[in-house]
């Protein structure tokens, strides 16, 4: 399965439809690449100006074929200079009808695949997995220094008072 995102620029949204909506109608039945099951299109329902493709091929060489034809080069040029930003593709596994895992096509398990988020490897995408920081603990610091010099319910005069200590004043002393 693979789908692609367009996010239109601003005022060209229609433009950006006419060329979905018309590679969708061109691979309709006998035009479509070798391998095409379901090739899709459709509007965001929430964000104006963005289409998504949901495309399904029986194999990955399929898939890649599809990407290779002439009326999706052309279709590509064509719309990229209409866009916000370049098209969004992700391809999922397909497994018993059921939409899958995603595909990462590159390096070992995908190139920022398993290995490289686990940290398996040790090595993984140039990244270090050991901790560089040590804890604090703020248990160990003086009472005054971690409230900011404000300790109980003392009152200006300090901790007894204007009477001094029979004076009844609550303090944290």
């Amino acid at each position: 399965v693979c789908t692609k995102t367009l996010r239109a620029q601003e005022g060209r949204e229609g433009a950006v439809e006419a060329l979905c909506f018309d590679l969708v109608e061109g691979r309709q039945g006998r035009a479509a690449p070798r391998g095409t099951e379901v090739f899709e299109c459709s509007r965001d329902a929430y964000e104006p100006g963005t289409f998504h493709f949901w495309e399904r091929y029986r194999t990955v060489g399929n898939f890649e074929q599809s990407m290779e034809a002439e009326d999706m080069r052309e279709f590509l040029q064509g719309v990229s200079e209409l866009l916000q930003a370049p098209v969004g593709v992700q391809l999922y596994e397909w497994v018993d009808g059921t939409l899958g895992a995603p595909m990462v096509n590159w390096g070992p398990k995908g190139e920022g695949g398993l290995d490289d988020a686990t940290g398996a490897n040790k090595f993984g995408g140039g990244a270090s997995y050991e901790q560089t920081s040590s804890a604090v603990s703020l248990g160990n610091l003086d009472p005054e220094e971690r409230l900011g010099g404000m300790v109980g319910l003392e009152g200006p005069e300090g901790p007894e008072g204007p009477e001094g200590p029979s004076s009844g004043a609550p303090t944290a002393r």
